[in-house]
């Protein structure tokens, strides 16, 4: 963080992505506990943004599907208190790369567009809250948007 190089701080940042395969649920408590911490007008707030894009979330096992529909729900809590674009931008991009990543329909993620449908219709409870805390987020989504400088990075999502 403070005083460590960009490399560095990407370098950590795809560490963490590789440990969170096995330790999600850990690394996601760790991740809302850190970022409640820290003021949203740091940079490190932006930082700790940005590795999500690198969390392994997905629905291939109960476990992880279980943490990716709770971190959803607290990330729709946070969003709901993000003022900054700069902020907003981060989140829309770090949603955009989880959402693509838990619900691939592109012929090379079948692997994932199976863990898809698996998660539907095994875990109705689950995709259920999962549903209702991604039309959450893609409700705030939609008033960012309304700004028009924030309009742009909102409809990439």
């Amino acid at each position: 963080e403070k005083g460590s190089t960009l490399q560095a701080q990407r370098c950590a940042a795809l560490c963490i992505g590789i440990l969170s395969r096995e330790q999600l649920h850990t690394l996601a408590g760790l991740y809302f506990e850190r970022q409640a911490a820290i003021p949203e007008k740091r940079f490190r707030w932006l930082l700790y943004q940005q590795s999500l894009q690198l969390f392994a979330f997905g629905v291939s096992t109960q476990e992880h599907a279980e943490v990716t529909v709770k971190f959803l729900e607290g990330m729709t809590r946070i969003m709901a208190k993000t003022e900054r674009g700069k902020l907003r931008l981060t989140t829309c991009t770090s949603l955009e790369k989880i959402f693509s990543r838990v619900m691939s329909t592109a012929d090379s993620g079948m692997s994932a567009k199976n863990d898809w449908l698996n998660f539907t219709t095994r875990y109705h409870f689950l995709a259920k809250q999962f549903s209702d805390a991604f039309t959450s987020a893609y409700s705030i989504v939609f008033k960012w948007s309304k700004r028009a400088k924030h309009a742009l990075p909102c409809w990439l999502l």
